[in-house]
């Protein structure tokens, strides 16, 4: 996985966590280490994660944003 970029972060207003891997797929999950563990399992499993996971793990609608 050397020289690919993935990130994690803060979602404002939420205890959760937005983890971005380098194809694209994003998942919210509840804290560091299921985030790292998601992030680590590219490409073996994080895809059915994804879609096994609970609701949760989707990008979450704005709050608040005029449409």
């Amino acid at each position: 996985m050397s020289g690919l970029l993935l990130t994690i972060r803060w979602l404002p207003g939420d205890d959760r966590l937005e983890a971005t891997c380098h194809c694209g797929a994003v998942a919210v999950l509840d804290g560091p280490e299921e985030a790292w563990s998601w992030l680590r399992g590219h490409p073996r499993d994080h895809r059915t994660h994804e879609a096994a996971a609970s609701p949760r793990a989707t990008r979450p609608e704005p709050s608040g944003v005029a449409g």
